[in-house]
């Protein structure tokens, strides 16, 4: 009882918060256009509504927000002829992504800013569905967080054959292939040679959807798109 009041308390704190915006200029809170080299610009989303310590949500669905390919997959609803009933989730994943990259593809009205919320608290509603480690306002791990989102959205829009992909995205090789195998799977091969035998003496592969990449934080880096 007393978490259900909590976060009913914060919920009306956000409204609250989102109200008093109404004043606001129509705009302002738009997708900004950042040019990154000569050329090339990069659309950079406007912020998710906070909920109670859902930043590493808001981080991952940005993030997925920001790659084109899966962006137009969802706008141009392509998705709908990939869910799959039989999933484990029912394709309701794949459903409350699409609902808040749509919100996110919106122009800011006070109305929108609502909307936003309650896509949030949607998304939020299906991640503790899906995983009791969601439930309530514990900060999670960002990376855990995307790991299990590939594999869900991976299960929920599972390729019938035939089915189109963007452009720009290769298509699958099998039926049980999805957008999500297109763009986030890649395989690692490892191989073992024995030099006394002067043969390979093992061969193993394993498919992998995030690669960790350590940063020198004492040396400036740069990321190249």
């Amino acid at each position: 009882m007393r978490h259900q009041l909590a976060t009913k308390d914060l919920e009306i704190s956000t409204l609250k918060a989102l109200v008093q915006r109404r004043d606001e200029p129509p705009g302002k809170d738009r997708a900004i256009v950042r040019p990154i080299s000569p050329g090339v610009t990069m659309s950079i989303p406007r912020g998710l509504p906070n909920i109670g310590n859902t930043c590493y949500i808001n981080i991952i669905l940005q993030s997925l927000f920001s790659i084109q390919n899966l962006r137009m997959y969802f706008k141009q609803e392509m998705y709908k002829r990939d869910l799959s009933s039989t999933s484990h989730h029912q394709g309701r994943v794949a459903k409350a992504l699409a609902r808040v990259f749509h919100a996110l593809e919106t122009h800011t009205t006070n109305s929108t800013l609502m909307k936003e919320f309650k896509v949030s608290r949607e998304f939020k509603s299906v991640l503790e569905a899906c995983d009791n480690m969601f439930v309530g306002n514990s900060q999670m791990d960002a990376h855990d967080l995307l790991c299990d989102l590939l594999l869900w959205l991976h299960d929920d829009l599972g390729k019938k054959a035939g089915s189109s992909v963007p452009k720009g995205v290769a298509p699958g090789e099998d039926e049980d292939s999805s957008i999500i195998a297109s763009l986030f799977q890649g395989r690692s091969d490892s191989v073992i040679f024995c030099q006394v035998q002067g043969k390979v003496v093992s061969t193993t592969s394993e498919t992998f959807e995030t690669l960790t990449l350590a940063v020198n934080s004492n040396e400036e880096c740069t990321l190249q798109v």
